[in-house]
């Protein structure tokens, strides 16, 4: 049947009450490390920073 791909997302919210620290998670999220984690964890997601290796 193929491959079952759910991007996950993420996303500043204009005029939201706090962006700075919205801004803050965003680049916690996209941090090598966190990246790195997630890319191991159980459901497999697939890093956006070319030099986050894959399991």
């Amino acid at each position: 049947m193929g491959a079952l791909v759910i991007p996950n997302t993420v996303a500043l919210v204009r005029l939201c009450p706090h962006p700075e620290a919205g801004r803050k998670f965003i680049d916690f999220l996209l941090s090598r490390e966190v990246e790195g984690m997630l890319a191991k964890c159980g459901s497999a997601q697939m890093p956006v920073q070319a030099d986050v290796p894959m399991p």
